[in-house]
């Protein structure tokens, strides 16, 4: 019984650190129209600067009632929902992957709506359930989960001796280079016992992205049974044209507006860089305080990046 809960909490916690498919024909034909109505559309010289907005996350009427610059966060393009699907173009490709002999076959689609990172195709192992997942078009591998690993006992396990695993593991999808880009931030023993999990995320200017790699580990800390780097690379193509005096406004500007709302027993996060999902770059800030009705209170407030 333990061993099955511990599968299935790990499996809701390397998909709920989580990011759709625009995969048709249809989509195709959409995209090369926007492509031709773009080269018609004049650029203007001096566009209008981009005004300061704010958004709640999961609590639009809560503490931004009545502040016309607060917005919608579904309007925003902000933690669009996931759906999985079938990619009719994609059925019975298959794909190998560095440090498995197998062949794996093409399986479904994790989607979200919008236009960047937003497409994600599983491909599975029928005879051990082992799974990859691989970001639309590219090598770069987002998802891993191996089960069957969990069939051990629990035993203690040294940080080092994770990190260890993490490394070699890690180096086998992705580059040294690109390995180098994260910062090593926490270990745990999940549950304590059964499972082992580190954590990296990549930084920006000081800043810490929603960049991350999580890696869970079987009960002996020896095998990795599953990976979770969705947004690995996000920051490849944006980060050269973000800079930190944006990021330390949009950090002021999101302190200033929880300050001027007096929160009761307001407590503050540090702020993390997100992306919508065209790719417009974003600052969440975790905060707390106790609700007016008596109780605690947990959210999060996010401001454009300009």
């Amino acid at each position: 019984m333990k061993k099955l809960l511990a599968i299935l909490i790990l499996l809701s916690m390397i998909l709920a650190f989580t990011v759709s498919c625009r995969s048709s024909d249809k989509n195709n034909k959409e995209n090369k129209q926007d492509a031709e109505n773009n080269e018609k559309v004049e650029v203007k010289e001096d566009p209008e600067p981009e005004v300061r907005i704010f958004s709640q996350i999961n609590s639009e009427s809560d503490i931004s009632k009545g502040d016309s610059s607060f917005v919608f966060s579904k309007s925003l393009g902000l933690y669009s929902s996931v759906q999985y699907v079938k990619v009719s173009e994609l059925d019975g490709s298959i794909k190998k992957f560095a440090g498995s002999s197998d062949e794996f076959i093409y399986e479904q689609s994790r989607c979200t709506s919008g236009s960047f990172y937003n497409a994600f195709d599983i491909y599975s192992n029928k005879n051990n359930g082992e799974k990859f997942t691989v970001l639309r078009g590219t090598d770069i591998v987002v998802f891993y989960e191996n089960l069957s690993k969990s069939k051990v006992d629990f035993a203690e396990a040294k940080e080092e001796d994770l990190k260890t695993v993490a490394r070699e593991f890690l180096l086998k999808i992705m580059s040294e280079e690109k390995f180098n880009e994260y910062t090593f931030v926490q270990s745990d023993s999940l549950l304590a016992p059964p499972l082992h999990a580190i954590l990296y995320v990549k930084y920006v200017e000081g800043y810490k992205t929603d960049e991350s790699i999580s890696i869970f580990f079987d009960p002996s800390g020896e095998t990795v049974m599953g990976y979770n780097g969705y947004n690995v690379g996000k920051y490849d193509t944006l980060e050269t044209n973000i800079t930190k005096k944006a990021l330390d406004e949009a950090r002021d500007a999101l302190n200033e507006k929880l300050a001027s709302m007096k929160l009761e027993n307001l407590q503050t996060h540090d702020p993390c860089i997100i992306t919508n999902s065209e790719g417009k770059v974003f600052l969440e800030m975790k905060f707390s305080y106790d609700h007016p009705d008596g109780y605690a209170a947990t959210s999060s407030l996010v401001t454009n990046v300009i």
